[in-house]
């Protein structure tokens, strides 16, 4: 159940009979129970940080690099300097000329985001501009992939209540981050391509922004102070593949039918570290393009997939890879403990030397795109 409020917390003044704000903004999450230990109280709950204007990234979530991402505005204004969508991500400059976006006199216009991945959106920060008196007044976030609007949630600053919007999703002019949570069920935010920020109305002459941030549970940015990156490296003679049917690239492992069992063969791999932010128990997810987009349906067999999930613990499984169409499948599940300087999950993937062949196949195939890791939660 949603709560109410994000702010979560509130004083009751016996002297007065009445409720009053905190000096801050509460929690960013529920609270179940309080508890006293000596003089103090502690509050218990779903929650992370304070909401206070806040820059943290939420456990489980991680930053999206926007530098791998396509950037388009529509309707940019014509002044040079301020039309460049790529000025507003992984910039410090003030609201001026090569720190900002905007969009031409008085008319609607979007800033448009294309993941270079599918994704699932968890969060997007905002930060206005305030330059020559204009500004972004409210907002429409649809997906890329089919102009479907997305149910947003917003902090008011005045009310400290959780609000929610879609259509029209207010924003303040001045130079504070602004969050807006993506709020729809899994199956809509599922393998996001992309997002387009509309900008519905404006003040002064036009809308722009300052800066943007988007957030997910996948990737990580060049642009975050995080220490500990995801990363990957490839063994062998492993290909990259696109097709037009497909969104981004992947990678391709094609081995001769009578070669499988090769030294060569069975030594490319493809090994991927993610950044696990918390410790927990995790469903492994792997995304296989379908067989259809590049008609090789007849080569593909199975993978093996290897999860070492901590430094003494590691579990194998072979995954078919034949479906036609794109697919994610569940790989394994079990306890990882959250990345740090001295380990770090990884995911190795090799071609299964049991997997199933088609018997007029010459050559077989499997294919790495992507790894999804999902918190089970307790």
């Amino acid at each position: 159940m949603r709560a109410v409020s994000t702010g979560s917390l509130a004083i009751y003044e016996t002297a007065t009979a009445a409720w009053r704000a905190l000096s801050f903004h509460g929690l960013d999450g529920p609270v179940f129970d309080f508890t006293k230990v000596k003089d103090r109280v502690y509050a218990v709950g779903a929650f992370t940080s304070t909401a206070d204007n806040a820059t943290h990234i939420a456990l489980g979530e991680q930053p999206i690099n926007l530098n791998a991402c396509t950037l388009t505005g529509g309707n940019s204004a014509e002044t040079e300097g301020f039309n460049d969508p790529q000025n507003i991500i992984c910039t410090s400059g003030a609201d001026s000329t090569g720190n900002t976006w905007l969009m031409r006199d008085k008319l609607p216009g979007y800033y448009r985001i294309d993941f270079p991945f599918r994704t699932t959106p968890s969060l997007l920060r905002l930060m206005n501009t305030a330059y020559e008196g204009r500004g972004t007044k409210a907002i429409r976030v649809e997906a890329a992939q089919n102009n479907q609007v997305l149910a947003m949630s917003y902090l008011d600053p005045e009310l400290r209540t959780e609000m929610f919007c879609g259509q029209s999703c207010p924003l303040p002019q001045d130079y504070n981050w602004h969050e807006f949570r993506f709020v729809d069920n899994d199956e809509t935010l599922a393998n996001i391509t992309g997002v387009i920020i509309n900008i519905v109305d404006w003040y002064g002459m036009g809308g722009g922004f300052n800066k943007v941030h988007a957030i997910d549970d996948y990737n990580s940015s060049p642009c975050s102070a995080q220490t500990i990156r995801p990363s990957s490296q490839v063994t062998g003679n492993w290909q990259q593949t696109t097709a037009a049917s497909y969104k981004g690239a992947y990678l391709t492992l094609s081995v001769n039918r009578n070669d499988i069992t090769s030294a060569a063969a069975q030594s490319a791999t493809v090994t991927m570290v993610p950044f696990v932010p918390e410790s927990g128990f995790y469903k492994l997810y792997m995304s296989i393009p379908g067989c259809q987009n590049t008609n090789t349906c007849i080569s593909r067999t199975s993978a093996k997939v290897t999860w070492l999930m901590n430094g003494k613990n590691s579990i194998v499984t072979t995954i078919k890879q034949h479906n036609l169409v794109d697919d994610e499948v569940e790989v394994l599940s079990g306890y990882v403990p959250a990345s740090s300087q001295n380990f770090s999950s990884a995911i190795y993937v090799q071609l299964a030397s049991d997997g199933t062949v088609d018997p007029q196949a010459a050559t077989v195939e499997v294919v790495v795109d992507s790894f999804r890791l999902e918190r089970i939660t307790s």
